[in-house]
């Protein structure tokens, strides 16, 4: 843990943005990394005092006036090693153990975690927004409340009630109808991600960009930026997470609602059931906590824990070390210890465990290789 002295005069990173309004506090963001730090509306005073102008003692006074009531210095450092250890200040390579942490998480996790930003959100959401703000809302909502019951009861009538051959039947589709397949869930993609940036932009917030990007090498995704999601209330950044699987919940009631009527052709129940099935798939998969997908990040805003998973992963690493005593003080609360450990434990079984399902797929597919 770096000692500061103090005419030390800490200065934040250029690509660190302060997003207010939050029920949380406040969050600085690394726009450039992708961190996010939390920190309390009692240190938000601090913040236009760190350009590299002041001095611990300087903050110290500052931070005494804005709050009304005697602040350490020590409690002025804790916070400023912190910030620094977050990769949040210009020489925290140089002065604290951001260094190893920043090449992790900028190079490497950029890899694992690669995104291809592709058209700007605001652009054309602004005026949809502006249109639907204009209809009265009651409807609305009640329309939503509507399709969202739909989806959840529709398909299970369907399993239990119809007497269409729910499976794929090979043959039936052709070429075109295989087309018409891939446009349509291509368009809901496309749709799921307006939908988050849609809510986001409702609530009062900016949606930056879509794009599409992969996972660990192998997973493939598209996403919505909602960085501004955190100056909404838990409530609204929960929404937004939310409204991506809610079109899907919504589709996939419909889709059961027109296979169930029986008027369809054979192809085109192909598609419908196909079509279901990858809906299906979809919702369970972004409601997986263990990916950093939407029920991640509702998770995340429900534990009231933004960078859960940097975070988890983070005390999981330093764990051998404060086992044999050789790390810095634990700066956790005894609730975050319980979060971080639990949640850093699941996922790394559920990673190991879908990483050697996947190897053992490959093994399956290609046996005369493996010999």
């Amino acid at each position: 843990m770096a000692v500061l002295d103090q005419s030390y005069k800490p200065q934040l990173h250029t690509d660190v943005e302060v997003l207010p309004d939050s029920e949380l506090g406040f969050i600085l963001h690394h726009r450039t990394g992708g961190q996010n730090c939390r920190i309390s509306k009692h240190a938000q005073p601090l913040i236009p005092f760190l350009d590299g102008q002041h001095t611990l003692t300087d903050l110290q006074s500052h931070l005494q006036q804005a709050v009304g009531r005697p602040v350490s210095l020590d409690q002025v450092a804790t916070f400023i090693t912190l910030l620094g250890h977050q990769g949040m200040l210009v020489d925290s390579e140089a002065r604290f153990d951001a260094k190893p942490m920043q090449r992790r998480e900028g190079c490497w996790s950029r890899l694992m975690h690669l995104r291809i930003p592709l058209v700007q959100g605001d652009r054309f959401l602004q005026p949809v927004a502006a249109l639907l703000r204009r209809l009265p809302a009651a409807p609305l909502k009640l329309l939503l409340v509507l399709l969202l019951l739909n989806g959840l009861i529709a398909p299970f009538l369907l399993l239990l009630t119809s007497q269409i051959q729910l499976s794929f039947t090979p043959g039936i589709l052709d070429t075109s109808g295989l087309m018409i397949l891939a446009a349509l869930i291509v368009a809901e993609i496309i749709v799921h991600e307006i939908a988050h940036g849609l809510s986001l932009t409702l609530l009062g917030g900016q949606t930056r960009d879509f794009g599409v990007g992969i996972h660990y090498f192998l997973i493939p995704y598209a996403y919505t930026n909602t960085t501004d999601a955190y100056r909404l209330n838990r409530r609204g950044r929960i929404l937004v997470s939310l409204a991506g699987p809610m079109v899907d919940l919504s589709l996939l009631g419909i889709n059961a609602m027109l296979l169930s009527t029986g008027l369809l052709s054979p192809g085109a129940s192909q598609i419908i059931i196909i079509w279901m099935s990858f809906q299906a798939t979809i919702l369970l998969w972004n409601a997986n906590p263990f990916l950093p997908f939407d029920g991640y990040y509702v998770l995340a805003d429900l534990l009231n824990e933004p960078a859960l998973r940097r975070e988890a992963f983070r005390y999981l690493r330093s764990l051998p070390r404060r086992l044999l005593g050789r790390a810095a003080a634990d700066r956790h609360t005894p609730r975050q210890r319980r979060i971080y450990l639990g949640y850093g434990l699941l996922t790394a079984v559920y990673m190991v465990g879908f990483l050697s399902y996947g190897f053992l797929l490959t093994l399956a597919a290609f046996p005369n290789y493996m010999r």
